[in-house]
């Protein structure tokens, strides 16, 4: 049962307990390599109570992914960036015993449909287009979590 608090100034506070949502400290792993998008996406993760790792890239992603120490709940991976794109990177999570069991979302601006088949083949979960905002995104994250 909820009871509310009024003071003074018309601050209304509550003293209800609130559960924490079921992906509260869920680690997420992010390869972006625009610092401003990265930037935007690990502060709304942590804003919805996720643990965030970002990196540049796929093989930065890849040694992050396969720490035991730190393994992340889901992944979510740019598809065009430098060292190893997000296709290859996908190949290589599938491809490894480690992370293979990982969900992965590619988040792209790339809208070709063949571009988006080839994220598929590759093993990717899901792909989110990043003119899609945010909440279509975290929709995305909370299915697979």
């Amino acid at each position: 049962m909820e009871s509310y608090i009024y003071t003074n100034n018309g601050v209304e506070t509550s003293n209800a307990i609130v559960e924490a949502p079921p992906h509260f400290n869920a680690h997420v792993l992010i390869a972006e390599d625009s610092r401003l998008c990265a930037w935007v996406l690990s502060t709304h993760f942590r804003s919805l109570g996720y643990r965030v790792t970002t990196v540049r890239d796929g093989l930065a992603l890849l040694e992050a992914a396969g720490s035991s120490s730190n393994s992340p709940d889901i992944i979510i991976v740019d598809y065009h960036m430098p060292v190893m794109d997000g296709e290859e990177t996908v190949k290589k999570l599938k491809a490894d015993p480690v992370t293979r069991h990982l969900p992965v979302l590619v988040l792209t601006g790339d809208l070709a449909a063949e571009s988006l088949e080839k994220l598929i083949a590759a093993g990717a979960d899901a792909y989110v287009e990043k003119n899609d905002g945010l909440s279509i995104l975290q929709e995305k994250v909370s299915q697979f979590i």
